[in-house]
């Protein structure tokens, strides 16, 4: 056996067929040390993700992340459609825990097992080439096995997935403005009437009803038909584990 550190003497000698050894050759001095490894991660982030977020990486190695558990520190790079990359150079056989986020714990993914305290987990493994990738991509959620390697399928903070009308859509005055939420999602202190504001052009308010449809879901029933112009839609004030962060707002208008 090995050890990583330690050095170790060499000789060659050779036998012949009568079992005759020769003399031993000059000795040659090795220190075992394990290869360093290129290590890239990819992961896979939900639909939902606001477009000028950024993701980080956080997890237990300063080695790997630049600091123990900082949610804010190590940025990952974008590649791809909802695709965001980092890479960093570690000794083969590292173990590490990790997890995604996009600047805070309140912004943490949460889901599956990786959810509170839990992590994702790895062992750098150098591959043919001197590299290894992490491909935190599968979208198989629910299926058997661990989830270290699949993709981000919630975010902790409620984001919103639909809404309708659909943002810059034109149209007759709609019934209802409906929302939904990637996650199951309460009004903060029971108030569902701000869940849902709804102004027109010159910023005047629309009254109308709130309701909550469904965990996930809120419904916006004006109480008169709304009259042609544009309107703007902002949805807020929901909470899970957590607040929702930023406000989301769009607009549409009505022919």
């Amino acid at each position: 056996t090995v050890t990583n550190g330690n050095t170790y003497v060499y000789t060659v000698a050779s036998v012949d067929t009568a079992y005759n050894v020769s003399e031993p050759s000059a000795p040659i001095t090795l220190t075992a040390e394990l290869s360093m490894v290129d290590v890239t991660w990819r992961v896979l982030v939900p639909a939902e993700t606001p477009i000028d977020d950024t993701i980080f990486i956080a997890g237990d190695s300063a080695e790997a992340f630049l600091a123990p558990y900082n949610p804010s520190l190590t940025p990952m790079t974008p590649a791809g459609d909802r695709l965001w990359e980092y890479t960093a150079t570690l000794r083969e056989g590292t173990p590490l825990l990790y997890k995604y986020t996009r600047g805070s714990w309140e912004t943490v993914e949460q889901w599956g097992a990786i959810s509170g305290f839990g992590n994702r987990s790895l062992t750098v493994v150098k591959g043919p080439d001197g590299t290894q990738l992490v491909e935190d991509t599968a979208t198989d959620w629910g299926a058997e096995g661990p989830d270290d390697h699949r993709a981000i399928q919630f975010w902790r903070d409620p984001l919103v997935t639909t809404v309708t009308p659909a943002p810059d859509s034109s149209g007759t005055a709609p019934e209802e403005i409906t929302t939904e939420f990637a996650i199951n999602v309460s009004p903060i202190g029971g108030d569902a009437s701000q869940v849902i504001l709804v102004s027109d052009a010159a910023g005047n308010p629309v009254t109308g009803t709130v309701a909550q449809s469904s965990g996930r879901s809120f419904t916006f029933t004006p109480d008169a038909s709304l009259a042609a112009g544009e309107y703007t839609a902002t949805v807020f004030n929901v909470e899970q584990t957590t607040p929702m962060v930023a406000p989301y707002v769009w607009s549409f208008t009505v022919e």
